[in-house]
């Protein structure tokens, strides 16, 4: 399908007045790599116990999850985008859990398929420094009539119909955003830790009537965090090593609770299994 016009458009700070769409903060995880859903556990326990054992005052981080061992000490880091409806809008943040840091600011590409439900304005939830609008298809009114596509009018935050439209319109554009980390410290003093709750975040902010408003997120914990925070010091013990006509296989168990935490093709250079499979 073609773009029946387009319109391209850059806006300034001056041009972000909000008054008619109302003061809004959008908030939203950042995507952890799919890599954090399929983390080596092993490789992950191989990295406690160096923390354990290793340099005091020393952070150790696996590959691909956000997570780190200091001694006994677990950090976690989750990161999230704080998306306000002008680059001046007053707000605060807090956490239910650990610190939140510094923002960065940051420029994040949007693209989205628009649908005008017989209605005349879209709500972006984000302002745009820069945006490329274009019709996907003709527009058409309650009765069944097709218009001409009209101009695609964009203030602030919301894109304007001179009146109620049923169409598809594409966007391409830039969102004004802030980055943000919290940081979640943990003790686990050689315990396992299964009951730590999802960190929710929380942005507040006056409304164009002087009101507290509020809007919250949920951030999803990697399952390689959870993975790791159920480890205790009894983890990664060797117990079986095939070898003959099959192929070498080291089993680590757990001598906390017998659970199996890791089955890896290959001997253990670091155990006995490498003289069995020899």
């Amino acid at each position: 399908m073609t773009a029946q016009n387009s319109l391209s458009v850059s806006l300034t700070p001056a041009a972000a007045g909000t008054d008619d769409v109302g003061r809004f903060v959008t908030l939203e995880q950042v995507a952890q790599p799919i890599s954090t859903e399929y983390a080596d556990l092993y490789s992950i326990y191989r990295m406690f116990l160096r923390a354990i054992d290793g340099i005091p005052a020393h952070i150790y981080k696996p590959q691909d999850c956000p997570i780190g061992f200091e001694g006994e000490l677990v950090h976690i880091w989750l990161d999230f985008y704080v998306m306000p409806s002008s680059m001046d809008l007053k707000y605060e943040l807090s956490a239910s859990i650990g610190d939140i840091g510094v923002a960065e600011i940051v420029e994040l590409p949007r693209e989205r398929d628009i649908v005008f439900a017989m209605t005349d304005f879209y709500d972006l939830g984000f302002f745009p420094l820069a945006a490329d609008l274009a019709w996907q298809t003709g527009c058409y009114t309650k009765d069944g009539m097709e218009v001409g596509n009209p101009p695609l009018i964009l203030s602030g935050s919301r894109i304007t119909l001179p009146q109620d439209l049923f169409g598809v319109a594409r966007m391409e554009a830039l969102a004004w955003a802030k980055l943000h980390r919290l940081h979640i410290s943990i003790d686990k003093a050689g315990n396992r830790v299964s009951n730590l709750k999802s960190p929710v975040v929380t942005a507040a902010w006056r409304n164009s009537d002087g009101e507290y408003v509020t809007e919250q997120l949920e951030l999803i914990v990697p399952a390689c965090v959870t993975m790791a925070l159920s480890l205790c010091d009894g983890d990664g013990a060797n117990t079986y090593c095939s070898a003959g006509n099959a192929l070498p296989v080291t089993v680590y168990y757990s001598t906390c609770d017998g659970s199996v935490v890791s089955v890896r093709p290959g001997a253990d250079p670091e155990s006995w299994c490498a003289d069995v499979a020899a």
